[in-house]
This record gives structure tokens, C-alpha cells and sequence, in this order.
């Protein structure tokens, strides 16, 4: 790839869809199979944790914004998040606070 920035843009790319597959984007390494297993591994570790950051922003901003409820959502969606997109994520909770409100407001014009 032609810079840094480039590789990380592709690497943002990682479980997301392409013709109805999801997709894998990982860094390689070179070298030796020892050398490069433990390489494979620091890389997967790393872009693991950017996901789980990226992730835990998205999360917190729709608490920040008072959307989601600190405790509205368990562990089990949490990590469920964590193995999509950002986008995917960010998608499907928008769409979530959207029902959540028409639930809302159905449930007031209904008087319960």
C-alpha cells in the first residue's frame, strides 16, 4: 500500500459486506513461521482492540446523547456489536433508538 493511512482505511474495512459476504481484513507478516505466527497475532490483538474502541465510542456517544441507557444493553449485545462493523453498528443502533421511540409515543397515545 502506498502509505499508513491507506492500510488503516482498508483495514476499517475488516467484517464488513461485499456482495452479500462478510469480509476479513487483516495486516500479514513475512518471515519465518514462528516469526510471522506471533506477528499474526500482535496484529489481530491490535486491530481487536481498535474494533472494541471504535465500539465502546459508538456506545458512548448514545449515552453521552441520552439515547441509551448506561445499562440498556448487556454483555451478549455488546460483544455482538463488537463483531460487526462500525458502520453496521452504528446503523442498527440508530435504527433501535428510532423503535424504541415509536414504542414510546404509541404507548402514550394509547394511554398505558
Amino acid at each position: 500500500l502506498d502509505s499508513p493511512e491507506t492500510m488503516y482505511e482498508c483495514l476499517k474495512m475488516h467484517l464488513t459486506h461485499l456482495d452479500g459476504r462478510r469480509i476479513n481484513v487483516e495486516r500479514s507478516a513475512g518471515g519465518g513461521a514462528t516469526a510471522k505466527k506471533a506477528r499474526i497475532s500482535t496484529y489481530r490483538e491490535s486491530q481487536s482492540n481498535y474494533i472494541s474502541e471504535t465500539m465502546d465510542s459508538i456506545l458512548s456517544s448514545f449515552i453521552k446523547n441520552g439515547e441509551i441507557v448506561p445499562e440498556e444493553l448487556d454483555e451478549g449485545v455488546i460483544g455482538l456489536c463488537k463483531r460487526h462493523s462500525a458502520t453496521v453498528v452504528e446503523a442498527a443502533l440508530k435504527e433501535y433508538v428510532e423503535e424504541k421511540k415509536e414504542r414510546k409515543i404509541k404507548k402514550e397515545t394509547l394511554g398505558e
